[in-house]
């Protein structure tokens, strides 16, 4: 009887009730719900905490794959496109691409500027370093 009140006040099953043993047997005929919420107070009746999932793996997985590993061919689903968009990844090169060809127009320090961007435009350059290359053989 006492669980299970003890159960309704706490709001969980009767399983979930611990007793101290040394109190037990003065606490049988105990029914009184103030009493049984001051005990729970005193510590007398504890209330178990409840197990969950643990996430231990999990952690572990994620950690692993920052760290550049579960990504290997076996693991991928998707096709190479799906995973990252070409597109994308042409929207980057050809933003860095003409980042530095503007860092460099305000120094000063070549002429073709518009040639140049127009060969960016049409995908000459394979990247910025590719780009820096041209532009010292064009001017050496």
């Amino acid at each position: 009887k006492l669980k299970n009140t003890a159960s309704k006040l706490l709001k969980c099953g009767s399983n979930k009730i611990k007793i101290n043993p040394i109190y037990y047997s003065f606490l049988k005929s105990e029914n009184n719900r103030k009493k049984i919420i001051d005990l729970f107070k005193k510590r007398i009746i504890i209330k178990k905490t409840i197990k969950g999932v643990s996430s231990y793996r999990k952690k572990l997985r994620k950690a692993k794959k920052q760290s550049g590993l579960k990504r290997g061919i076996g693991r991928r689903k998707g096709t190479k496109n799906a995973r990252k968009k070409y597109k994308i990844l042409w929207i980057h090169k050809i933003r860095n691409q003409r980042k530095l060809l503007k860092m460099f127009r305000n120094k000063k320090q070549f002429l073709n500027y518009k040639i140049l961007l127009n060969k960016i435009k049409g995908n000459f350059f394979s990247s910025t370093k590719h780009l820096l290359e041209h532009m010292k053989l064009s001017y050496n």
